[in-house]
């Protein structure tokens, strides 16, 4: 893992707010700041391409990695992405984003240099950089194109500290008159070269200025723009000089209104007030007198309806004081909201469309139209403008207009809007219905003349009228940048509906070099990756392009295989399992043999598997490791920094008793619990009442915690207030767009609470967002056989029951029968659970999903499993039998038959522990925090531990916990398993 960095860049047209560069790490550290800036636009027209070259700083004295995340301005993609290697700028490629993804933690698993760019959520993105060595520099640069609104161009600069060197460059391809500068940079004025008009200055050692703004005189005037391109295309952009003209018909007044007001923790820092004047204007304008309102706030879920009754035109106020009161808190299920918005009156709904919990697909068949309102930086238009479309409603992005009237604005929000209509021909964008604004372009490309192009617009209730776009008639000037403005129009409109339309984004991705959903683009620095990862290197770096066709020519390339895993190796191993599981053992005090042997008559796992600890100073590591491992012959519980175990009631899996056992006649499951004795707990449990509002207040000290939610949802359970405790809960999905570790904590702990529903799509998504990792699936798995046992519980509908079993056995099968990079063995913890699940899924007529000579369900006295959420963590399970013997990964087949499963230095676990038949007397269950390998200075790791007794057996008995580990080398007593005689 890397150093978070969560830089909320604000240079250039990236948002239209005041608020600086942020960056989140650990406290008492040296910020890591940028040094140097360089901004290159370009300006064609009413197009502009904007680059931004920034170089960072490591301070510290050790190797770090950064997440930036750069909010873009609507609409823009990620067009072009460069990382330094060695000294020059390296250009990355577009690849499927979950093989990139998979290449570049790969490579930094090697401890080299990849760089990757990625789509995070809605207007975000995320570029990963590794490393970055100790007191050195490291640079990236990020592309984007944009349209400009209305006459001017504002490049917010935002940078509150002082910069070794600031460079700014404009370009502006000569309009109908010269630009004009307006900024405190001094020596940065427009001068005429060619067809062109160039500002360029420099700045060293100063702050930068806070606004650089260019003023485009006559910019309306050029309305069409041609440009022919290397692809063998034309293309061009118009922007529709049309008067919109009054509706024949006055406007009916409306009598009734639904608001849905988004109040998640995202939608804190969105810009209220203008919110709240368009409102306000609004009801003035389209509100008969005596309307009624309804209010409807929502985050994990519709928290509160208010209905104001009889509303005056002139008093207002009460509906908006009482949206000024609201709280905003949780995460975003936007699913929550899906009743109201097919209401038969008309809906204004404000939110980011930042949707993290939950299904967020709508179905919407309203009859009035929805208009869907943004204030934030962080925001998802594409959703949004989806919901609007879907009801011949409105988009309305506040972060992109220029200072507008609110008469003006309020315009747009018309029940019978003025429309663009599509065109038949389908290279011309846009191809969905949109309605006529300053926002408005049409974009078009052809292999030939462009001819006669006409555009059509209407009322929904009155006649059309035309226009007609003659690009033919414009000299064309030679380019990319309105081909690569078309792939990204195209793009935009393709992703208002993912899903179907996922393999096409995908491949126009590709051809036009843009960061989707689906891609990303990728940085490698050495020949031999690309040829490894048979990734083609760009033209742009042309040796290095070259050497690898020479290279390729020569080296035969192997169709990729969905499955590579020879199932004849699963069968061995499982078998060898199998082997040891029907061995007999003998229950005595334990004496240490030495015999170097693990069981199965082979070497040591600390000899087998020493090629699978590979990490920097590999044997220095893991000398000092072993010596600190053997040398614990009496475990002392050490104090934690920050932990935490949570507990749920036992969940007996069915109330059949069980078959008579060998060796005792009971099981009892204790889990340690620890009280983390925080502040603000401190504070929750000195409050008598009014919990939730010493929460809000701790919240602005703590929220930026992952731990602070778990903690304060657990107090609000111990209360009683479980919706509480869900909303706090899920605000752990706000904190990182895109953060696979964070959402497994959430997820994990939904699942412990049996909001199954919940952690199943967050287990869902986490496998879109990792499917090159075998526990992405495995959790998905769990979390669905979970929830079909607790409908089973309640006698539930077979068909759902059916559909759970099923996808939970496909799952497991692909973890059993893929080729994972790293995860070596997992395949038979894997096939252990889908043989303990399969007699239920069989009773319902599913089918086995694998070779029948696999079917060969356990029956354990126990069974413990620990996972964690952190890669490159080295985390062990160690469980000291009744025998005395500490069972653990070197020493992992014990004398009364314990069995530990392959050591997991690297990555997440599973490390189990399994016995059949069970000494009697306690099993104590320790955690060993060796630490992780990560680059991350914040080194909190949250571990799941699931203690199973009877597994497989009709009496099947589970309880988890869940804890918060900080710093290094930490032993926890985390529960114990009484074998009663």
């Amino acid at each position: 893992m890397r150093l978070l960095l969560t830089l909320l860049l604000n240079l250039c047209a990236f948002a239209e707010v005041d608020r600086p560069p942020v960056i989140y790490i650990e406290k008492n550290m040296k910020p890591l700041t940028a040094s140097k800036v360089d901004i290159k636009v370009r300006v064609y027209g009413f197009i502009s391409e904007t680059e931004i070259t920034m170089t960072f700083h490591n301070p510290q004295d050790r190797q770090l990695g950064g997440d930036l995340y750069l909010p873009m301005p609507a609409g823009a993609l990620v067009s072009g992405y460069a990382l330094d290697i060695d000294n020059k700028m390296i250009e990355g490629v577009v690849l499927e984003k979950a093989e990139a993804r998979e290449i570049f933690e790969k490579e930094v698993r090697k401890g080299v240099d990849p760089g990757l760019v990625e789509f995070a959520k809605g207007n975000t993105f995320k570029t990963r950089v590794f490393p970055i060595l100790p007191q050195k520099t490291r640079t990236v640069q990020v592309t984007y194109i944009s349209e400009i609104i209305g006459e001017s161009l504002t490049v917010p600069i935002q940078i509150e500290h002082q910069l070794e060197e600031f460079n700014v460059e404009i370009t502006v391809q000569s309009g109908l008159a010269k630009p004009v500068l307006k900024s405190d940079m001094q020596n940065l004025t427009f001068t005429k070269k060619e067809d062109q008009y160039i500002a360029a200055s420099t700045l060293k050692n100063q702050q930068p200025p806070k606004k650089i703004s260019v003023i485009l005189p006559r910019i309306q005037e050029q309305n069409l723009l041609v440009e022919e391109s290397s692809d063998g295309y034309k293309y061009f952009v118009y922007r529709p000089m049309i008067k919109v003209p009054a509706l024949q018909k006055d406007q009916q007044k409306l009598t009734a209104l639904t608001i849905l007001w988004d109040v998640s923790s995202s939608r804190e820092y969105a810009d209220h007030q203008q919110e709240l004047a368009l409102l306000e204007a609004y009801l003035k304008t389209n509100m008969a007198d005596n309307f009624k309102l309804e209010i409807a706030t929502f985050s994990n879920t519709v928290h509160r309806t208010e209905v104001f009754e009889n509303i005056n035109l002139n008093d207002v106020k009460a509906p908006l004081e009482f949206i000024k009161s609201v709280a905003y808190d949780g995460g975003t299920q936007m699913s929550s909201i899906a009743e109201y918005l097919n209401q038969d009156n008309a809906i204004l709904l404000f939110s980011d469309g930042l949707g993290n919990l939950g299904d967020n697909e709508l179905q919407i068949s309203p009859k009035f139209p929805i208009f869907t309102i943004n204030s934030s930086v962080m925001h998802d238009p594409s959703y949004l403008k989806t919901i609007a479309a879907k009801s011949n409603g409105v988009f309305l992005n506040l972060t992109k207009r220029e200072k507008a009237s609110l008469s003006t604005i309020v315009a747009q929000l018309q029940q019978d809007s003025y429309q663009y209509i599509p065109n038949r021909n389908t290279e011309v964008l846009p191809q969905v219905p949109t309605q006529v604004s300053k926002d408005l372009l049409v974009v078009g490309r052809t292999q030939k003349a462009f001819g006669k192009i006409t555009n059509t617009f209407s009322y929904a209730s009155s006649g059309q009228q035309t226009t007609e776009i003659l690009p033919d008639t414009v000299t064309p000037v030679p380019g990319d940048l309105l081909r690569r403005y078309w792939g990204q129009t195209k793009v935009q409109e393709l992703m208002l509906n993912e899903k179907k339309n996922h393999e096409v984004i995908i491949t126009l991705a590709k051809e036009y070099e843009l960061v989707t959903p689906f891609t990303s683009m990728l940085v490698l620095e050495t020949l031999e990756q690309y040829v490894e990862h048979q990734v083609t290197p760009p033209k742009t770096w042309p040796e290095m392009y070259t050497k690898y066709q020479e290279l390729m020519q020569n080296k035969k390339v192997e169709e990729e295989q969905v499955y590579k895993r020879n199932i004849k190796e699963v069968y061995r191993k499982w078998l060898e399992k199998l082997a040891y599981h029907e061995k007999k053992f003998e229950f005595k005090k334990y004496k240490k043999a030495g015999t170097g042997h693990d069981g199965f008559g082979g070497p040591a796992p600390s000899e087998a598997l020493g090629g699978e600890r590979a990490r920097a100073a590999e044997s220095q590591r893991l000398a000092t490791r072993a010596e600190m491992r053997m040398a614990q012959e009496e475990v002392v519980e050490e104090e934690l920094i920050d932990e935490l175990a949570f507990s749920d009631e036992s969940d007996i899996e069915a109330s059949a008793p069980g078959r008579e056992r060998l060796h005792a006649s009971s099981a009892e499951i204790e889990i340690a619990v620890w009280d983390p004795n925080t502040p603000y707990l401190k504070k929750l449990k000195a409050t008598k009442e009014n919990w939730y509002g010493v929460y809000l207040k701790e919240k602005a000290t703590y929220g930026k915690s992952p731990g602070f939610y778990l903690d304060c949802a657990n107090f609000f359970i111990e209360k009683k207030e479980r919706e509480t405790a869900i909303r706090i809960l899920s605000n752990i999905a706000e904190l990182e767009l895109e953060n696979p570790a964070m959402l497994r904590i959430l997820a994990h702990r939904f699942q412990q609470i049996k909001e199954y529903k919940l952690a199943i799509s967050l287990f869902a998504y986490i496998k879109t967002i990792r499917e090159e990792e075998p526990q992405s699936y495995r959790d998905y798995a769990l979390a669905l056989i979970a929830y079909a046992q607790e409908l089973e519980n309640q006698k539930h509908d077979t068909k759902e029951l059916v559909a759970l079993y099923s996808q939970a056995l496909m799952l497991l099968k692909d973890i059993i029968i893929r080729e994972w990079d790293r995860f070596e063995e997992i395949e038979l913890i894997a096939l252990n659970e889908l043989n303990n699940i399969y007699p239920k899924a069989e009773k319902l007529g599913l089918a086995y999903p694998l070779d029948q000579g696999l079917n060969k369900p356990l029956e354990l006295d126990m069974r413990i499993t620990l996972t964690w959420d952190q890669d490159m963590t080295d985390m062990d399970l160690w469980v000291i039998e009744p025998s005395t013997q500490k069972c653990y990964y070197s020493d992992n087949r014990s004398q009364i038959g314990g069995y530990m499963s392959r050591d997991f230095t690297t990555g997440y676990g599973p490390e189990v522990y399994t016995i059949k038949d069970a000494m009697p007397g306690e099993y104590q269950i320790q955690i060993n925090y060796y630490g992780n390998n990560s680059n991350k200075l914040t080194g909190v790791v949250t571990v799941q531990a699931t203690l199973y007794t009877n597994w497989g057996k009709e009496n099947q008995e589970k309880k988890e916990i869940t804890l918060r580990l900080e710093g290094e080398e930490k032993v926890i007593n985390a529960g114990k398993i009484n074998i009663n005689n």
